[in-house]
């Protein structure tokens, strides 16, 4: 969900705040079988600053760049396997921050169809707390990511 505001000759003008929210699972098998299955889910804030004409044109390219902002939970399950058994997985759960910059383009047709491309570096912290445990377990995911996306304009 993104807000534009209609108000040109200002600084809002050429800003836009947006929502996100995040769902991702992903699994990981090591050359040895052993399997880690992660799954995030995510909420924050942003915000896009336009360049050239208003972010509310038709039929032309949209440049912008921006940032983002969140939290969220994250989950790691570990199956250990060997050549002679499968021990059960144990699973740790924990939390998340995450930030991005992006830069890209946006275009939207009259009848309020869009589509966006973006580049972006998105790095997120997460923080387990380790069972039977004094201390927390840690670890960053980070790196560039190309987005593609479909919008509506209402």
């Amino acid at each position: 969900v993104e807000k534009y505001f209609n108000s040109p000759q200002s600084f809002l003008g050429k800003m836009s705040f947006f929502g996100i929210i995040h769902s991702g699972n992903y699994t990981t098998t090591s050359i040895q079988g052993s399997q880690v299955t992660s799954s995030v889910f995510e909420y924050g804030i942003g915000a896009h600053y336009h360049f050239g004409g208003s972010p509310l044109s038709y039929n032309k390219f949209i440049p912008f760049a921006g940032g983002s902002i969140g939290i969220g939970s994250v989950s790691d399950d570990v199956q250990v396997l060997t050549a002679n058994s499968t021990t059960p997985s144990s699973t740790e759960e924990g939390t998340s921050s995450f930030i991005s910059v992006a830069a890209g383009l946006k275009y939207f047709t009259r009848a309020g169809f869009g589509a966006r491309v973006l580049i972006d570096y998105y790095q997120r912290s997460e923080t387990y707390e380790i069972e039977n445990s004094d201390e927390n377990f840690a670890k960053t995911v980070a790196g560039p990511r190309i987005l593609l996306g479909l919008a509506y304009r209402f």
